[in-house]
């Protein structure tokens, strides 16, 4: 039996029409692609934490900049 829990109601999705089966299938696999863009979210997060403080380490007073004027083309 396939079920689903909406407003805490359990249905059997079996006996919904082709239309409402087709529909909890479709749902269900949204429902994971956000759960897995979610996580991608947070790997990329931590990932560009990670790497903002390791380029904040490797700044160098030798690599400042004191002329901040830029050249138009």
């Amino acid at each position: 039996m396939n079920i689903l829990s909406m407003d805490g109601v359990t249905y059997d999705i079996d006996k919904l029409s082709q239309e409402g089966q087709v529909a909890c299938v479709l749902l269900n696999k949204v429902q994971g692609k956000i759960q897995e863009a979610t996580m991608e979210l947070d790997i990329l997060q931590a990932s560009s934490l990670s790497l903002t403080e390791k380029v904040k380490a490797a700044l160098t007073d030798d690599a400042v900049v004191e002329d901040t004027e830029t050249d138009e083309t």
